[in-house]
């Protein structure tokens, strides 16, 4: 899923024109300190469970860091994102996207990161329900 999903998201010239590459998961890989950038992260995923075994499907919890020298540029590429992935349904890279929904967006605590000085951020957190085909 989240090879399918990167590949989603660098393929949206409305998100490249603005971040280029820049979208990882986890961390920021080191020497990087261009920016704006994007986090991902799966926060939690449960593979459900009917009375017949496995649905096939899984859950997750996808949160989406976005960081930028100014609050406003952190917004921009938020709600770009959240343009992008939220009501998503589609099939990339061998993985069906059943639905991702956006659970919330709001402003992050301002951090140093790792020697790319200190950025402001915007965090959207995302519902998916997704499977392999």
């Amino acid at each position: 899923m989240k090879e399918a999903l990167t590949t989603y998201l660098l393929g949206q010239s409305a998100l490249t024109d603005l971040v280029g590459t820049r979208v990882h998961w986890t961390r920021l890989p080191e020497g990087e300190t261009a920016r704006p950038f994007v986090l991902l992260r799966e926060v939690v995923a449960t593979e459900p469970y009917h009375l017949e075994g496995p649905t096939g499907l899984t859950r997750a919890r996808l949160q989406v860091d976005v960081y930028a020298d100014l609050v406003l540029g952190a917004t921009e590429v938020a709600r770009i994102i959240d343009g992008l992935l939220g009501g998503y349904v589609g099939t990339v890279g061998g993985v069906a996207f059943d639905h991702i929904m956006k659970i919330s967006m709001r402003d992050g605590a301002a951090e140093e990161m790792d020697g790319a000085g200190i950025l402001s951020r915007v965090i959207v957190e995302f519902y998916c329900v997704w499977k392999e085909t």
